[in-house]
Order: C-alpha cells, then structure tokens, then sequence
C-alpha cells in the first residue's frame, strides 16, 4: 500500500450517486427577451443544459445562466429554442429591468 499525504488545502471527499452538471456555450441569436427568458435562433443545446448567456447592453454587458426549454423551427429553417433565466447577478438583472423598462415606452 502507497503512503499518501494530503497536499490540498481543501481535501477531496468521495460522493457517491450524484449528477455533475457542465455548462455549455451555443452560438445563437436572440430574437427577443423577457424578464424571464429569451428566445434564440441557431444552434441549440441539448435539452436542460446550462447555458452562459452573454449579451451587449447599454451601460454593460448582460450575463446569465439559462436552460433550454423548448425548441422549434423558424420560418427560415433554422432552429429556435426558448430558455429561461436561471441565474443572473444584481447587476445584470438591473439592467435587464432598465432595458425592458426602456424598450416598453
């Protein structure tokens, strides 16, 4: 048997039975956004997947996690899927809400 010495600050546990969940990236063009979500065309995740969101607003850049919930085809042909908002920082829901407050004049 190997004699092993813990070098970590933070020592690994075993866990057994869990699901890792990995975010990934999908080049898409939003069509429109919510409050709640956002509409987009183009390449489309897999289902529940967790996506980073990351859009040009004024004032800043917008970020978010979403989740692809629906998917259909456009007039085009290309895909559209519908994803909601699963976490966003203060900053960034700030200016979501200046946006949508800004665009609803």
């Amino acid at each position: 048997m190997t004699d092993f010495r813990e070098r970590r600050s933070s020592p690994r546990v075993k866990v057994l039975d869990r699901t890792l969940s990995v975010a990934t990236t999908a080049r898409a063009r939003v069509l429109d956004i919510s409050a709640g979500g956002v509409l987009a065309e183009g390449e489309v995740p897999e289902r529940w997947a967790a996506i980073s969101l990351t859009l040009p607003m004024q004032g800043g850049r917008f970020s978010s996690r979403i989740v692809r919930r629906h998917q259909s085809g456009s007039a085009i042909g290309l895909p559209r899927f519908g994803a909601e908002f699963t976490e966003m920082g203060v900053e960034s829901r700030h200016s979501l809400e200046q946006f949508l407050a800004k665009a609803a004049r």
